[in-house]
């Protein structure tokens, strides 16, 4: 009997593997050939990079870059795009970064004394190419994207809600030990649960229960704009611009500037890795010893 059994799984098996064999030739003869290209869509990035050459150890600086950089080739590898670092002469760091990576970036120096006002002009990098591009991304150098769909997902929010004024911007988040700490609403040390700061009552209802809130600090380093959008920033005439309107000159220039025009949303808190960028390091999340 236990020979027979035996028999009878190793036909079994056997049978199976032929049919499994038979459906990889299937596979094989209906593959189609695909010939990979970029998408049409363009994309303009431009980096803000201001980094006080005169101190002494530059090595944290120049990585935290290449990190950034290497994260936008590697999420935006299948688009055709221009990554434009936005510095102040004498505050960059181009001339250290690799081979690869120098050949990809056009540099725009700004005129601005203060370095901490540099960013204001990312409005007159997007104004110089509004004409050339389709979106138009802005992220500071402390900052590691890694999705390949953050686009689509923008492009999403976008169709979805056919609102110009609102625009999608990212929860960031710092890594240690292998957990991660979304630092933008509350600085937190290892706590399981921690009061975000939003108005539940201004939200927008997505699909599958995901929603989007505004937020007391809507600052990401990072935000994407198409180009109706940046038609609408041009036109404006930018009158918030040099204004120091919230938690600092950095943050006004970078972000709050742009509430002039637009409403930032983040999504809900339960849902924070559905649209997230990487913050370099762990500045917000030192713990104490």
């Amino acid at each position: 009997m236990y020979r027979i059994m035996s028999l009878i799984f190793f036909i079994k098996t056997y049978i199976s593997i032929k049919v499994y064999q038979k459906y990889i030739s299937w596979v094989h003869f209906f593959g189609d050939k695909i010939n990979f290209k970029k998408s049409d869509e363009k994309i303009l990035i431009v980096i803000a990079h201001v980094v006080d050459t005169k101190i002494d150890d530059l090595s944290y600086k120049l990585l935290r870059l290449k990190n950034c950089l290497d994260g936008l080739l590697d999420s935006f590898a299948h688009y055709d795009f221009k990554i434009v670092l936005l510095s102040k002469d004498g505050y960059s760091l181009n001339n250290f970064l690799p081979e690869y990576q120098k050949n990809i970036v056009d540099i725009y120096f700004s005129s601005q004394i203060d370095p901490m006002e540099v960013e204001y002009d990312t409005y007159d990098v997007f104004k110089k190419y509004k004409e050339d591009f389709d979106y138009f991304l802005f992220i500071e150098d402390d900052i590691i994207l890694k999705d390949s769909w953050i686009l689509e997902k923008n492009k999403e929010f976008n169709l979805y809600f056919k609102n110009i004024n609102y625009v999608l911007v990212p929860h960031r988040y710092e890594f240690d030990n292998g957990k991660k700490y979304f630092i933008d609403q509350a600085v937190f040390y290892n706590q399981d649960s921690v009061r975000f700061k939003y108005l539940k009552s201004f939200g927008l209802k997505y699909n599958n229960g995901l929603k989007f809130c505004v937020f007391e600090n809507p600052h990401a380093a990072f935000y994407l704009l198409n180009k109706e959008q940046v038609n609408k920033w041009v036109h404006s005439g930018y009158k918030w611009k040099y204004q120091n309107i919230a938690f600092g000159k950095l943050e006004s220039a970078a972000t709050f500037c742009l509430h002039e025009n637009f409403i930032f949303f983040k999504t809900d808190p339960k849902f924070c890795s559905f649209y997230e960028v990487q913050h370099y390091g762990n500045k917000y999340i030192s713990f104490p010893s």
